[in-house]
């Protein structure tokens, strides 16, 4: 997917088609919690081991984090782009989201996190490719 591209994939995010809808939304519940050991991506395992870096009790705190956006959330999972945040950023803003209560705007913030993880994949392969 080219960077051009990525702006449609936010807008679909207003779409009232049901097919559009399940789409996004089947996307957004694949995305992997924070915290979570398995990953696929090399780029995601990073991230994920810098947010893993904290002690037990960080950790913790980040499960009953995902356990209690899920709650709130139904059917989302918390979506941020992570590289360059620490751990106590993220949290933070996990709280700020979760305390907000607006499953609208909170759909649209996870939309606009995958478009800016997308596209920041989308540089880092163009990178590669140019070496």
């Amino acid at each position: 997917m080219d960077s051009g591209r990525l702006p449609a994939a936010s807008r679909l995010s207003q779409s009232t088609s049901t097919s559009d809808q399940a789409w996004l939304e089947s996307i957004l519940a694949a995305h992997p919690r924070l915290g979570q050991s398995k990953i696929e991506s090399t780029q995601s395992k990073a991230e994920q081991a810098r947010l893993n870096a904290g002690d037990d009790s960080q950790r913790q705190v980040l499960s009953q984090l995902n356990d209690l956006y899920e709650k709130t959330f139904p059917g989302l999972r918390y979506i941020v782009f992570v590289d360059g945040r620490d751990q106590a950023a993220i949290m933070e803003d996990m709280k700020s989201r979760i305390e907000r209560q607006d499953s609208v705007a909170e759909r649209t913030a996870a939309i606009k996190a995958m478009c800016e993880i997308a596209a920041d994949r989308v540089r880092s392969a163009s990178v590669e490719d140019d070496d």
